[in-house]
């Protein structure tokens, strides 16, 4: 089953949430099992915001209250590392960069979230 929610496009597991066949901790879990077994070897995920599992706890809240979903409620996503996000490194892909954390989020992590 974690291989089939890792693989499920953004638009399905939104679905399977929002009728509660799958929660936000559980999708959250799967591709956290997913990125500790295939980051190593690619490097894809440079900074990990380590609220992830927290972000989804709160997701999970929501869809049990029945709260007002946004269409991608409860959905993990990634941001390219050249996309600023307050609190967290940022590194442009650039030695320049390596130590860069920002202070303010950008217009497109804003609007996603």
């Amino acid at each position: 089953m974690n291989e089939e929610i890792c693989y499920a496009s953004a638009t399905q597991l939104a679905k399977q949430i929002r009728i509660k066949a799958l929660s936000p901790v559980e999708v959250v879990k799967a591709h956290l099992e997913r990125i500790e077994a295939v980051n190593p070897k690619i490097n894809a995920i440079v900074t990990f915001a380590e609220d992830a599992l927290d972000k989804a706890k709160a997701a999970e809240e929501a869809v049990t209250r029945g709260g007002d979903l946004g269409p991608l409620h409860g959905v993990p996503y990634t941001l390219k590392d050249c996309v600023e996000t307050a609190g967290l490194r940022t590194t442009q892909g650039s030695k320049l960069f390596e130590d860069f954390v920002s202070q303010r989020d950008a217009t497109v992590y804003t609007r996603l979230r």
